[in-house]
């Protein structure tokens, strides 16, 4: 799913890396686990980096490992059901596709 949606953004596969799925064999969110793990790989502290994700549970395992969060939630179609859960409550920012993100990103590192 990873990969589509990278491919689908025009973005390289290995734009993000580390890539930890479920696959891994870390604790399921919304544990930390993982992205403590993608921070241990970088050698990042948590507050280094955006936990992005596309659940509430993504939202709730960044922000337990002190990351900011950033909500990946593509437009829904207008007759779609709403959500029982909000997983906007717990992120610091949402996007629609992962080019905003690259494009929030870029506007990030030239206003630094």
């Amino acid at each position: 799913a990873v990969k589509v949606m990278l491919k689908t953004a025009s973005l390289p596969i290995d734009t993000f890396n580390p890539i930890l799925t479920r696959q891994d064999t870390l604790p399921d969110k919304p544990h930390p686990a993982v992205a403590l793990e993608a921070c241990s790989q970088w050698g990042l502290q948590p507050n280094q980096c955006l936990f992005v994700g596309d659940s509430a549970d993504d939202m709730r395992c960044g922000l337990a490992a002190g990351m900011t969060s950033c909500l990946l939630q593509p437009k829904a179609p207008p007759n779609a059901l709403e959500e029982i859960e909000h997983p906007g409550d717990d992120a610091h920012f949402t996007i629609s596709s992962l080019g905003e993100l690259h494009e929030m990103i870029e506007h990030a590192i030239s206003t630094d």
